[in-house]
């Protein structure tokens, strides 16, 4: 839920500066906490006068829904999107080895390859210019800016439904089924390692070499603007697309501890 102050929708610097200090964000785009559920109210120096000011939750158009789908997640709704991608990987390789009269398996390892890496760039180019650039995506995903580590994402209804008639049901009309499932396989293993990588990001305490980088990396998405490090399991399009951030000083416990 992510909350807002009506009168400070569009508040000058000087005054969110003093709002976000308040409310010990380290993000100054957003007026909003984990601390700060609708109902409650904070204390905000506007012109030299400390006004209350109640948190709401914002209506019709909705922070917290997307359409008629929730988009803050329970806990078994959330963990239940990775045991359902798991299962279709699963089921999907099913149907090669079982179903699929003697299947082509260096066609089939080459598509999820091909899955894999355009997975890649999905990943980019959504976050970018869709999570990014485009309303209501963009106000939509401003909830996960405001409160990272809040169980808020895509329902699985809206990413099955895109990834089904995006990819599986257009290439088995074009290529047929062994195709389909083989691209589709990479495409999904590829989605839930960013949902798996992602998670870890925001919830674990880092431990391996790996996973510290990534944590950085996207502690400087959170926390430069977010006008860089758009990659979450990879920096490479954010290299050839130039919005690589190498300079940027955060203190080393930023890379280890959950954001």
């Amino acid at each position: 839920m992510l909350a807002w102050a009506p009168f400070l929708e569009n508040p000058p610097v000087s005054v969110m500066r003093r709002v976000n200090r308040v409310c010990a964000l380290p993000n100054r785009h957003i007026l909003t906490s984990p601390r700060n559920l609708p109902g409650h109210e904070i204390t905000v120096p506007v012109a030299g006068v400390h006004r209350r000011v109640s948190v709401e939750a914002k209506g019709a158009t909705g922070w917290t829904r997307m359409n008629l789908f929730a988009f803050e997640q329970t806990k078994s709704v959330y963990w239940a999107d990775f045991i359902f991608y798991g299962a279709m990987i699963a089921l999907l390789a099913g149907v090669l080895a079982v179903v699929v009269p003697d299947p082509q398996w260096a066609l089939v390892l080459f598509l999820a390859t091909m899955g894999l890496v355009a997975w890649s760039a999905i990943e980019y180019a959504v976050h970018r210019f869709v999570l990014h650039g485009m309303q209501p995506f963009r106000r939509w995903h401003a909830a996960h800016h405001a409160r990272p580590a809040a169980l808020i994402c895509s329902p699985t209804t809206v990413t099955a439904s895109i990834i089904g008639t995006g990819l599986f049901l257009p290439v088995w009309a074009i290529a047929g089924l062994e195709c389909a499932c083989a691209s589709t396989i990479g495409l999904l293993c590829g989605y839930l390692a960013y949902a798996f990588t992602h998670h870890a990001i925001h919830h674990w305490h880092a431990q391996s070499g790996w996973l510290r980088r990534r944590k950085r990396w996207h502690v400087l998405h959170h926390h430069e603007s977010q006008r860089c490090c758009y990659g979450v399991t990879s920096g490479f399009w954010d290299a050839v697309c130039g919005t690589r951030r190498v300079r940027a000083r955060l203190p080393k416990s930023a890379a280890s501890r959950p954001h």
